[in-house]
């Protein structure tokens, strides 16, 4: 929906295979694997910082590094 609805770049998490086709086939414009540092993985594609996370899942194991991914105070430099 927020590739549908929005502008906004979608940058789905995935560790298996088939989960990270299907999150590429539910319309993400990146897949990356929530088995390993997040902040690095968004850093490498290139797309600047984002100014928005919704984390529906396991948000306690992610937090520190959604806290080092996101723009400060959800501003892009």
């Amino acid at each position: 929906m927020a590739r549908q609805l929005t502008d906004l770049t979608v940058i789905g998490t995935a560790s298996r295979p088939e989960t990270r086709s299907w999150v590429a086939g539910l319309g993400a414009h990146h897949v990356i694997d929530h088995a390993k540092p997040l902040a690095d993985q968004v850093a490498d594609l290139g797309v600047g910082t984002p100014g928005f996370v919704f984390s529906t899942t396991n948000t306690d194991k992610h937090v520190a590094e959604i806290a080092k991914l996101i723009a400060p105070q959800g501003a892009s430099a």
